[in-house]
Formats: C-alpha cells, structure tokens, sequence
C-alpha cells in the first residue's frame, strides 16, 4: 500500500509530466501523397496543405486478454483505426483535387466524379508544447473523405 509522501511524490511527477507535454500551438500542415509498388510505400516530396487552425486525433484500438491459472497471463493492445478531424484556413483547389483523387480545371473548379479514389497519404503536423519545444506528428498512411460544409445565411 502507498504511503501519503510516495502517493504526493507520484502524483507530482505526473503532474510536471502533463505540463511538459501540453500543446499550445498547432502549424505546418504537410501531406505526401503514398504510392505502393511490388509491397513497397514510397512517399512524395511532403506540401504544404493549408493554414492549420486545428485537428482532432482519435484512435480506437484493440484490445485482448488471456487469463490462465485464475491470473492475466498475457494481454495486447494494438492500433485498429484513427480519425483524424482537421480545421483548416482554406484548402486550395489543386491540394483538394490531389487528396480527393479528383480533377482540377484551367479555372480553378475541383470535378468530383463517381470513380474517384483518393490515394493515400502521409499527414504529418508541429504543435508547439509549453516548453518552447515541438510534437512532430506524421499519420503515414491515411486516407481523405469529402468533407462536410456548413452555410449560414448572416442577420
């Protein structure tokens, strides 16, 4: 059983690292398109995707436990799929077309189409923590959806 000086004492060393790796900031938004041949990913110079303003991370996984002689024996967890939720200043035309899989005109108009197949991509982003330092963030395999829109009439 932990006694109250060894409780405080770990309960402060989670708490400097909780500030040692909070965020407070959110930039650079790259992606590179993934191409795969004879089983090997190869990646695309990274581009700048848009103005970052925010993004959401949720990972699901899997998880699994085997008991034996009445105890935890083994126990994994591994990686089943993420979301990853972006805001965005503005995304350009030809950005759109390139991770959607779709086709852009001479007049800047993205063309979606029923065949179309968005290629995977790597997303990778910096967010600044509280130290002055940076979390570098690389997805490497993800793929885009249509994102949803919202208009609102203003008055």
């Amino acid at each position: 059983m932990e006694g109250g000086k060894e409780r405080g004492e770990r309960e402060e060393r989670m708490q400097k690292q909780r500030i040692q790796t909070m965020t407070i900031g959110f930039r650079e938004l790259y992606y590179a398109i993934c191409t795969e041949a004879d089983g090997v990913e190869t990646y695309g110079t990274p581009k700048r995707m848009a103005e970052a303003m925010t993004a959401d991370l949720s990972v699901k996984t899997a998880d699994g436990s085997l008991y034996a002689d009445d105890t935890l024996s083994e126990s994994v967890t591994e990686f089943a799929s993420g979301t990853l939720k972006l805001g965005i200043k503005e995304l350009a035309p030809e950005v759109t077309a390139e991770v959607l899989g779709q086709e852009v005109d001479q007049n800047k108009v993205v063309w979606a189409g029923k065949d179309d197949e968005p290629p995977y991509v790597a997303v990778g982003f910096r967010a600044k923590k509280k130290n002055g330092e940076f979390r570098y963030v690389w997805l490497l395999k993800a793929k885009f959806k249509i994102p949803s829109e919202k208009y609102e009439t203003k008055g």
